[in-house]
């Protein structure tokens, strides 16, 4: 799992390899959506893990999941905690890509929105 920024969209935009993915998800078009998740950002901007409600996925994608998770949110823990003095949680929209042929899950989510700006990677909120 690797964070990475795209400067064209200013989304940041995390990666995740799925090597057993089931068969079932290797549909020939790519498989989309758009959640609504929480962010966790600690002091000095420092993003803490990123949580999405499983039971809103589509299904092949739940499909896809399930196998890895026995909850009913993901939450992806990017920065350990070094005991921040200030933890906000903001709502986020979050994109979710599958591609079978990588196989990988790709989500990505705005640097900024009304509710927040994260100013990646040493920045403030």
């Amino acid at each position: 799992m690797h964070l990475c920024h795209d400067p064209l969209s200013d989304r940041l935009v995390l990666a995740l390899d799925v090597p057993d993915a089931p068969s079932s998800c290797s549909s020939s078009s790519p498989l989309v959506t758009v959640l609504s998740g929480i962010l966790d950002v600690a002091d000095e901007g420092h993003i803490l893990g990123l949580e999405l409600p499983l039971d809103r996925l589509p299904t092949d994608l739940r499909t896809l999941l399930a196998p890895l998770l026995d909850t009913k949110t993901l939450y992806l823990e990017l920065e350990g905690p070094q005991q921040p003095r200030v933890v906000r949680s903001v709502p986020v929209p979050v994109e979710l890509h599958w591609r079978s042929e990588a196989p990988r899950l790709t989500l990505s989510f705005p640097r900024r929105t009304r509710e927040y700006e994260l100013l990646y990677p040493s920045g403030t909120t």
